[in-house]
């Protein structure tokens, strides 16, 4: 499984690589170029530079740069000597990638209802508060209220919101009117619920609270 890294954008990274001489011989200091996806690809974009120092033989030195992330999904490529002015007998170990993701992630913090105990067929509101606590803003996504687990067959969904999107620093808050049902009933809500919207985790859109109807004598 690839290896990701998560950022929050406009945070400054350290970009870290560690190279080592493998050859038989010393290696003169060496251009590093680190890139935002592959160099050698049409859309990548160079974002900094360093240099190794002098390698003896099965020696490693690390190198550098920091970099202000921006928001979406990236592969970070270094690309050691990309001018290949050094005597290398090994070039195809000289690209290296690592994934970094600045995205949202939605979390369903807290749901309830206006009225506990209510009577069959009385409306009610159910109110749910979505969070986002990831590394960027969180674009458009849709928020489900199910009566019932939404893994099972025989449960409905009785509302749909359409959301613009949260940012990282304000919640939102949705709302549905249930018709009451006789009984216990498990609402549920769930926030993306096609994952329609890349985020870091989807375990965490869904919250549920069990509501007690009471028949109306």
């Amino acid at each position: 499984e690839e290896n990701i890294t998560y950022a929050d954008a406009g945070e400054v990274v350290t970009i870290s690589v560690v190279i080592l001489n493998d050859g038989a011989i010393t290696s003169e200091e060496t251009p590093v170029a680190f890139w935002l996806g592959n160099p050698n690809e049409e859309g990548s974009e160079q974002i900094g530079e360093a240099t190794t120092d002098v390698l003896n033989p099965d020696v490693t030195t690390t190198v550098n740069i920091d970099w202000q992330v921006i928001p979406g999904q990236h592969e970070i490529y270094v690309y050691i000597d990309p001018e290949e002015a050094t005597t290398d007998r090994n070039r195809r170990n000289n690209l290296r990638h690592a994934a970094l993701q600045v995205i949202p992630n939605l979390v369903l913090s807290e749901i309830n209802v206006d009225r506990d105990n209510p009577l069959v067929e009385e409306e009610i509101t159910v109110t749910a508060i979505v969070i986002n606590n990831g590394g960027a803003d969180a674009g458009a996504f849709i928020v489900e209220f199910w009566n019932g687990n939404p893994e099972n067959e025989e449960s409905e969904v009785f509302g749909e919101v359409n959301i613009d999107g949260v940012d990282r620093e304000n919640p939102t808050t949705v709302h549905a009117d249930y018709s009451a049902t006789e009984g216990i009933q498990e609402l549920w809500v769930v926030a993306n619920p096609q994952f329609d919207l890349i985020e870091e985790d989807s375990t965490d859109n869904r919250r549920t609270l069990q509501l007690r109807v009471l028949p109306d004598l």
